[in-house]
């Protein structure tokens, strides 16, 4: 039985995803791996209304309706975003399965990579903030010491 080999495709944005897309292709191709598409929800509006309480912001609900619409708002996007994707993919003949979840992308895609035994990550990466990575440590490189394999970092 032929063990199938799976490359993780990690997406941040809706708008940020061809080049990464296309990297992972060429690399599928070349190794007859299979793709897993990890699109990652990080949005910090959502993860502020998260933690805030009835004082800090009109009152709970109002939060906790603003944090569903908000959801909502990127899931839809993310949905758009990864069907597009699995359209280029599958041109190519390529066996591809997808993933949307919202919350922290270096233990999702951590997590993500051990469960679907991947060989490589290609990480789609906008421009971090100075301030972001110097507070929290840069997040390609905690997946990298943490799964072990080789993360190819593509910006649009």
């Amino acid at each position: 039985m032929k063990e199938n080999k799976n490359i993780l495709l990690v997406i941040t944005s809706e708008r940020d995803w061809k080049k990464p897309a296309e990297e992972a292709m060429k690399i599928a191709e070349e190794k007859s791996y299979d793709i897993h598409i990890l699109f990652v929800i990080e949005d910090r509006r959502i993860y502020y209304l998260n933690k805030m309480n009835e004082t800090e912001f009109m009152g709970k609900k109002m939060s906790t309706e603003l944090t569903e619409a908000l959801l909502r708002e990127k899931r839809q996007s993310a949905y758009s975003a990864v069907e597009k994707i699995i359209e280029k993919v599958r041109e190519k003949g390529i066996k591809v399965k997808s993933t949307i979840l919202s919350g922290d992308i270096v233990s999702l895609t951590v997590n993500l990579a051990k469960e679907i035994s991947a060989q490589e990550i290609v990480l789609s990466w906008g421009h971090e903030s100075f301030v972001r990575k110097f507070l929290s440590g840069d997040p390609v490189e905690k997946i990298r010491e943490r799964t072990g394999l080789p993360v190819s970092v593509i910006t649009e």
